[in-house]
């Protein structure tokens, strides 16, 4: 009975000390594994044993940096705003002042090189309709500008007088064409008046000019009288100015045609005033508004067509002034 309490003793303890070593082993191998779930990292600490990494010395260098280009105020950048794409902006300079030159606007020359006068269509319409041209052979064949000495503008009818006070008359000159005749036309700058040069009726009568047969040259003043038909004597209305004067001097230096005459009773009369005489010419009838007429013998039962200038000249001097009556 002891021997198999003993035994059992030992059997017990034959376990007990294998379970110890058991144990023991199993912690021995199972330290250093550890697992990886649910592992919580912590701050590593540092450990004197270990060396700590040396931070190499690093030189006081001073970093090189790109300079900011200072602006001067002869020179600025104007950066772009909106920014264009693709463009390369350059910087801009103050301008140095300078002078402002007008628009020089195109003088009637440089325009007519463009383009003729436009009454050249109207000129030729009218050779179609009333000359017969041919239409298909009707062509503009020459223009160009042209300045006159007087407002004839180069193609003066017989008997008319033309102012030249402005001392020129600028327009244009232009010739249709049928490829066997050519018309020659003048216009003025306004292209409004047309001259039909080709078309001037020429006197074929005899003419006279009174400022050369009378000698009005030696003219020093010009009185206007109308004629009182009371007693049918002539009473003075005004004297000229000199202005007019020298119009109506040239208005009569002109050859104008010379007709017979079978007389009538004038309305008006122009005494010309010399150092040593005077000559006077009778204006207007009744029934003939372009007669002039007088005593020299040159007029005698001859009379001459007035140029129309005369009576524009005379009408300023009879405003305000009673109207002759002519006898019924």
């Amino acid at each position: 009975m002891f021997l198999s309490n003993r035994v059992i003793l030992s059997h017990l303890s034959l376990i007990f000390l294998s379970m110890i070593l058991f144990f023991s082993i199993s912690c021995v191998q199972s330290k250093p594994r550890i697992s990886t779930q649910n592992i919580v990292l912590k701050p590593t600490l540092a450990i004197n044993t270990v060396t700590p990494t040396s931070v190499p010395k690093i030189n006081q260098v001073t970093p090189t940096t790109t300079p900011i280009p200072t602006v001067s105020d002869g020179e600025k950048f104007v950066p772009p705003f909106p920014k264009q794409p693709n463009v390369e902006l350059s910087p801009t300079i103050e301008p140095k002042p300078t002078a402002i030159i007008p628009t020089v606007l195109p003088v009637p020359d440089d325009a007519l090189r463009n383009s003729p006068p436009s009454s050249y269509v109207q000129e030729m319409a009218r050779l179609i309709y009333e000359k017969n041209i041919d239409p298909s052979k009707l062509y503009l064949e020459e223009f160009y500008p042209y300045k006159w000495s007087d407002s004839s503008y180069g193609c003066p009818s017989p008997g008319v007088y033309y102012e030249d006070s402005l001392g020129e008359y600028p327009g244009y000159k232009y010739f249709l064409s049928d490829g066997d005749k050519t018309w020659e036309y003048h216009v003025d700058i306004d292209d409004t008046v047309i001259f039909r040069c080709d078309e001037i009726e020429v006197l074929d009568g005899p003419t006279v000019n009174l400022y050369q047969e009378l000698n009005l040259e030696k003219t020093q003043r010009i009185v206007l009288l109308t004629r009182n038909f009371v007693n049918f004597k002539f009473d003075e209305i005004d004297q000229i100015s000199i202005e007019d004067t020298g119009k109506l001097l040239s208005i009569l230096n002109l050859d104008i045609p010379i007709s017979d005459h079978d007389g009538c009773t004038t309305i008006f009369r122009l005494d010309f005033y010399t150092t040593d005489s005077i000559n006077s010419i009778d204006y207007l009838c009744a029934n003939d508004k372009n007669v002039i007429t007088g005593s020299q013998s040159i007029f005698e039962s001859k009379r001459t067509n007035a140029p129309s200038e005369l009576g524009s000249i005379i009408g300023n001097y009879l405003t305000g002034k009673p109207i002759p009556q002519l006898p019924e």
